[in-house]
C-alpha cells in the first residue's frame, strides 16, 4: 500500500489502513473483548463465594442422608454428643466423639443452674433412647475440639438430629453464639 501525504507533508493513513493495523495488532490495554481480565476475576470470585456460602448453609442445616458410614456406639455423653468406635487401618477400634450437627442442648457438666442440669439429663436420656447399638453418620468435618460433626441416623434411617429438634429437646445451632438455658 502506498502511503499518501497530506498538504502539510505528513503521512495520511486511511481508515481502512488504521482498522487493518488495529485488527492485526492490539495494544494489551485495548482488548477487543468487552470482558477485561479484572471483570472475569471479580465475577469468578463472586460465583465462588456464592457456591461456598450456599454449601456451608446447606451443610449446616441439611438433614438428608447421602454418603454416610455405619459405626458401633460406645455411649451417649449428653444431648448432642456421643462416642463411637472407629476402626483403624490396623484393625483396632478407637473411640471418637461425635457432635450432632445443627443442634445445641444444655451442658451436663457445666450447667449454670439446676434447671439446665435437669434439662441436660432429659436431653441425654432422650438421645440414649433413640440411639441403638449402631448408628450411621453423615460426616461434615470436625469441630475445634476434634469431634466429628455429623448428622446421626439410627438403624432404620431416622434422623436423630431432627428428632431432637422436633421433640423440643434441642435448639438449632450454626456454630455461632449460644444462648444460655437459665432464665
Amino acid at each position: 500500500m502506498a502511503i499518501k501525504r497530506n498538504s502539510f507533508g505528513r503521512n495520511r493513513v486511511s481508515r481502512a489502513q488504521k482498522r487493518h493495523v488495529y485488527e492485526t495488532w492490539s495494544h494489551p490495554a485495548r482488548l477487543k473483548s468487552p470482558w477485561r481480565p479484572s471483570k472475569v476475576i471479580v465475577l469468578a470470585a463472586i460465583v465462588t463465594a456464592g457456591v461456598i456460602a450456599s454449601s456451608v448453609y446447606r451443610e449446616s442445616f441439611s438433614f438428608s442422608s447421602y454418603d454416610s458410614t455405619v459405626y458401633e456406639v460406645d455411649h451417649v455423653y449428653d444431648g448432642d454428643t456421643l462416642t463411637i468406635f472407629v476402626p483403624n487401618s490396623d484393625g483396632q477400634k478407637t473411640k471418637q466423639r461425635v457432635r450432632l450437627l445443627g443442634i445445641d442442648t444444655a451442658e451436663l457438666k457445666t450447667a449454670e443452674c439446676p434447671y439446665e442440669h435437669e434439662l441436660a439429663l432429659e436431653q441425654r436420656d432422650l438421645l440414649r433412647s433413640l440411639v441403638g447399638p449402631r448408628v450411621s453418620i453423615e460426616e461434615h468435618g470436625k469441630d475445634r475440639y476434634g469431634r466429628i460433626l455429623g448428622v446421626v441416623f439410627d438403624e432404620n434411617g431416622t434422623n436423630l438430629n431432627q428428632i431432637m429438634l422436633s421433640e423440643g429437646k434441642a435448639r438449632r445451632y450454626d456454630g455461632g453464639y449460644r444462648e444460655g438455658w437459665c432464665s
